[in-house]
């Protein structure tokens, strides 16, 4: 299959979790004053298909992003590992999303999927996100906030580190 790669002014609308359910009980969910500056989204592809995409929703153009995505799946006592190819963008406006995987339902359903991004803009150098999507998570995640703190299921590596 064949799909759109980049995908400028991304039609991408956060929610915080606060409005999200508004009918629930005010001490259920803590207003949320931070906005995300880097997401993961996902939309539909052909067949089971599941298109994840990272979003730069700050103000600076991402000059490189540089990503991988690894996991593993466990049958038994048996644990069979993966870990794709690291790929790369340049120039990642602000709205700008890009593909970073793409992920099928039926297939990829059992596997706990991690993905890695190295991000590098003029302002604010180099930085590194390791984000971990549990098994069967296929939805959208926040992956850094506008404060500059990882979003949970985040965190923050030394971009030198092969960890």
């Amino acid at each position: 299959m064949t799909y759109v790669a980049r995908i400028k002014d991304y039609a991408y609308e956060w929610v915080p979790p606060h409005a999200r359910f508004a009918d629930l009980p005010p001490s259920t969910y803590t207003k949320e004053t931070r906005t995300p500056r880097y997401v993961l989204s996902s939309r539909g592809g052909d067949d089971l298909d599941v298109l994840v995409y990272f979003v730069n929703l700050g103000e600076e153009t991402i000059a490189r992003l540089v990503f991988g995505s690894s996991g593993f799946e466990t049958a038994g006592d048996d644990v069979v590992t993966f870990s794709g190819v690291e790929k790369g963008y340049e120039n990642v406006e602000p709205g700008e999303a890009v593909l970073v995987d793409v992920i099928n339902q039926m297939d990829d359903s059992d596997w706990m999927i991690s993905h890695d991004f190295k991000i590098t803009t003029a302002k604010k150098g180099t930085i590194r996100i390791h984000a971990f999507r549990g098994k069967g998570h296929f939805g959208g995640m926040t992956l850094l906030w506008d404060t500059g703190e990882p979003a949970p299921d985040c965190r923050l590596l030394d971009p030198e580190s092969s960890e």
